[in-house]
């Protein structure tokens, strides 16, 4: 049974490729103080940033960054748990 979606803010950090380890994953954080990496986020903010539109990021996390273990994955209930948030986003925002 998939798990109810938790929210977390803060920051994420950009990378150019997946972490694939426990110990990279460590490093990025106790570096950054990033709560998840990604690898598009960057890239859209500072467009919108560039043209003046707001911006929010909102990411279904389907894996923790550790040793790679694509088993562990569960993308299925991360899109449905970002799907979740949004459409009450969009209701609580048109309320």
């Amino acid at each position: 049974m998939p798990l109810a979606p938790k929210i977390k803010s803060g920051a994420f950090v950009t990378v150019s490729t997946s972490t694939g380890t426990n110990k990279r994953a460590k490093e990025l954080e106790k570096r950054f103080n990033a709560i998840c990496e990604n690898m598009e986020g960057a890239a859209v903010a500072h467009v919108c940033a560039m043209y003046g539109i707001p911006m929010l990021e909102v990411r279904g996390i389907s894996n923790i960054v550790e040793d790679r273990d694509r088993d562990k994955w569960d993308i299925k209930t991360a899109s449905e748990n970002c799907q979740k948030f949004i459409l009450n986003f969009i209701e609580v925002f048109n309320a």
